[in-house]
């Protein structure tokens, strides 16, 4: 994959539940993974790296990322709240934003396969409304349910 561009994937756990352990963004690529310590964390087994297609939002730019790759990133962190995340996990995305995901095997870049049971296929979040979709448990929501 030759890309300046991309969102990465750690994904760790038991062989039968595997889930997202880290999700980063990177325009650097080709440093990033030696220059990351939660990308060290020897409890992630493998990565995924994704590469954002998209027109671009207009605008001037506020960040040093691309705005794009940014609300992505941000969308990921904050619904899948991902163990080795310090940032954004507690914070919602200032804009709509909407992430559709296809995965692709190392060789075969034309054919999609299957979601992985550990991600959605769609995240969603609606800046006006509030919702997640599908819709998301908050983590206290959970915990009293748990009890």
């Amino acid at each position: 994959m030759a890309t300046n561009r991309c969102i990465y994937m750690g994904i760790g756990g038991p062989t039968n539940s595997l889930e997202v352990l880290y999700v980063g963004l990177s325009t650097r690529p080709n440093t990033r993974f030696n220059n990351h310590h939660a990308l060290q964390a020897q409890n992630i087994k493998q990565f995924y790296i994704g590469e954002i297609t998209t027109s671009g939002l207009p605008g001037r730019r506020r960040k040093k990322v691309p705005t794009d790759l940014d609300a992505t990133e941000h969308a990921l962190i904050a619904y899948l709240r991902p163990e080795l995340n310090v940032r954004r996990k507690s914070t919602l995305p200032e804009d709509c934003v909407s992430v559709f995901s296809r995965f692709f095997g190392k060789n075969n870049w034309e054919k999609p396969k299957p979601t992985p049971y550990f991600f959605p296929p769609v995240i969603a979040f609606n800046t006006y409304s509030g919702e997640w979709h599908p819709e998301r448990e908050d983590i206290t929501d959970a915990a009293d349910k748990a009890s």
